[in-house]
């Protein structure tokens, strides 16, 4: 999360790493579980695609640099929208109230009752 701390809200060095760190807090797993589903699923699918790559057709190769094309793409909108996400849950609360136990950031509820208090 500390480069689209850096490339969105300007903060560079240790302090995205702080940002990061401030922003993931509270949200680690759930953080982690997402980027490993992203990182499995493309295994997988890298792996199913260099076996048959083995066969040696050159349009496959094709496929294949094309398809981690489109996996870059997605990725960097799913982290993105990731790290909007978690920005916004952030921000939207005082460290206070989260850290007192009014609000649970690992509850779906409690965040979307932030989110649309916020809206209002």
């Amino acid at each position: 999360m500390s480069i689209y701390t850096y490339l969105i809200e300007g903060h560079k060095g240790t302090e995205a790493l702080r940002r990061s760190y401030h922003l993931v807090k509270h949200h680690w797993w759930a953080t982690f579980g997402r980027l490993l589903l992203l990182w499995l699923a493309s295994m997988v699918i890298s792996l199913v695609l260099g076996l048959v790559t083995f066969a040696g057709e050159f349009i496959l190769f094709i496929v294949i640099n094309i398809f981690y094309i489109f996996l870059t793409a997605y990725s960097t909108v799913y982290l993105y929208n990731l790290f909007m996400s978690l920005k916004q849950f952030k921000d939207a609360q005082p460290m206070e109230t989260v850290n007192s136990g009014e609000i649970n950031p690992n509850k779906l509820e409690d965040v979307a009752k932030v989110m649309d208090e916020n809206r209002n």
